[in-house]
């Protein structure tokens, strides 16, 4: 086997993460996120096996279906035998299916979060949970959308 199967399987694996976070940040003034490259990967890495662990979890529950762990950790390494492959093969409609929830999931949950948080105005800077919403690298955004304002400046200042 060569090294592009466990390099695929790793990157589906940690993609999910970085779906999320590129959909759930808001950066002021640029398209690019500059954030530190070990930073950016810790929070996609925390963000995919937050996501998997709700899939799998769901998949258990309702599909009655689960990961052979032991089938994903010989594809990752060089043991795998031709069992594991007919095994993958057997169920990649579900693989499939999963990989696309595992991409599905974290666009469509970060957006709804983004929504929550918008609308209960969790983010404010008077906000009990201010230090876990706020987007600290987005200034102007607070500035410009008047979050940080009350309800009635908001409508007094943006008629």
């Amino acid at each position: 086997m060569n090294i592009a199967l466990p390099a695929i399987i790793a990157f589906l694996i940690i993609l999910p993460g970085f779906a999320f976070r590129s959909r759930w940040q808001i950066v002021d003034g640029t398209r690019l996120d500059y954030s530190p490259f070990g930073q950016v990967v810790v929070n996609a890495v925390i963000y995919a096996a937050l996501i998997h662990s709700i899939i799998l979890a769901f998949s258990a529950v309702v599909l009655d279906r689960g990961v052979r762990f032991d089938v994903l950790i010989r594809l990752l390494s060089s043991s795998a035998t031709p069992s594991d492959y007919e095994l993958v093969h057997r169920d990649i409609a579900w693989v499939s299916a999963y990989f696309f929830a595992a991409l599905f999931v974290p666009i469509m949950l970060a957006y709804a979060v983004k929504k929550i948080v918008s609308e209960f105005r969790l983010d404010r800077k008077d906000s009990r949970l201010c230090d876990i919403f706020r987007f600290k690298r987005a200034p102007w955004y607070y500035l410009l959308s008047g979050a940080d304002f009350s309800k009635i400046k908001c409508l007094i200042l943006f008629r």
